[in-house]
């Protein structure tokens, strides 16, 4: 009889970073090994996990960019100007400038209703992504029979240091077995052999079965 014990944890975030390689593409493009590693476990086809996560990290870019472009636009339809002061060779500061104290009211109210929009958005986003990865490490979890604590993982992938769980992930998925532990039970025996000496006779002969 042969016992497999599966692993209780995922591998140990500080050998996450093992292969160079695949720690820089979990950095910078973390829905490829989001991706690679949901088709390796059977969790999920590359294109379906890796396009759901791209198109969220898209809008998500989208929304602070137009906000950006929004206060932008702002500042130069209103008569005040940005001041960059430079205090020393590495520090700089930025202050508006207004004719009077109703223009100032104006921009202020026109940056926060952009702020109100865009930053909202921006945390939805953030929290949908953040749930696209816990459902993803959920059902590799599940998949490889392995404890899925909510801490640290949900702490790496908040404070958008998600590369430390996909490599977990990913680890696992390229040295573990899917699946519970199997056990190989004894063989079962379905007959058994007449002997000779108990073997029928067919006209007069013994005849072993």
């Amino acid at each position: 009889m042969s016992h497999q014990q599966a692993p209780k944890h995922f591998p140990d975030t500080c050998k996450c970073c093992q292969d160079p390689c695949d720690c820089c593409v979990s950095f910078w493009c973390p829905c490829i090994t989001a991706g690679q590693t949901a088709q390796r476990a059977g969790t999920g086809s590359f294109w379906s996990v890796a396009g759901k996560l791209g198109l969220v990290w898209f809008l998500h870019f989208i929304v602070g960019l137009a906000a950006n472009i929004a206060a932008q636009q702002a500042l130069v339809n209103s008569p005040c100007t940005s001041i960059v002061n430079t205090e020393s060779e590495f520090v700089f500061s930025s202050a508006i400038m207004c004719p009077t104290t109703e223009d100032l009211l104006q921009y202020q109210g026109s940056t926060r209703m952009i702020s109100y929009i865009a930053i909202p958005l921006s945390l939805l986003l953030r929290l949908c992504f953040v749930y696209l990865l816990w459902s993803g490490r959920q059902k590799i979890a599940e998949k490889y029979n392995v404890r899925n604590d909510g801490c640290p993982a949900l702490f790496f992938m908040c404070c958008g240091c998600s590369f430390f769980t996909l490599m977990q992930e990913h680890n696992l998925s390229k040295t573990q077995p899917v699946g519970p532990a199997v056990v190989v039970g004894p063989a079962v025996v379905m007959g058994a052999v007449v002997g000779a000496d108990k073997a029928p006779e067919v006209n007069g002969v013994a005849s072993a079965v």
